[in-house]
């Protein structure tokens, strides 16, 4: 286990400079955003984790989480922010294509979340795309054979 210095150490992301890029951060490091792994969570009746699918692509095996939503998700408008940032990211951070797609998507997240170089980049990211899945309702599955009609 990590040192309690390492834990109480403070992050990075508490430095950036832009307001909204920080709070957007912060609510993504506590679970406190808007997406469905979260708010879906505290629903009641509960939603099963597994029907917590991703309100912009619609994949039954898609679960709308972070690393989902930043990484992963394939949706037209979330995937050309996400290239424009990781395209800007490479002048600052030439190794960044190759670890984007051989390390796992948590520990590639945690790697952006703790770069000083990359974060004020990966923020304006995070902010806009939590913006954009704000604007959008949740996808609320209610029972199997609404889950099953899901895209696979």
């Amino acid at each position: 286990p990590p040192a309690l210095q390492q834990v109480c150490a403070p992050r990075p992301y508490l430095k950036l400079a832009i307001a909204n890029h920080r709070e957007a951060v912060i609510r993504l490091v506590t679970s406190e955003h808007c997406l469905a792994v979260e708010i879906l969570r505290r629903n009641v009746p509960r939603i099963p984790r597994e029907w917590r699918v991703c309100r912009l692509c619609k994949k039954r095996w898609a679960i709308e989480d972070e690393c989902h939503v930043l990484l992963e998700c394939e949706h037209e408008g979330i995937t050309t922010m996400r290239e424009r940032c990781f395209q800007a990211a490479k002048s600052l951070f030439r190794d960044i294509h190759r670890r984007r797609h051989t390390w796992p998507s948590a520990r590639f997240l945690d790697f952006l979340l703790n770069s000083t170089k990359l974060l004020p980049l990966f923020a304006e990211y995070v902010h806009a795309a939590l913006t954009m899945i704000e604007a959008i309702p949740p996808l609320v599955v209610t029972d199997l054979d609404m889950y099953i009609a899901l895209e696979y």
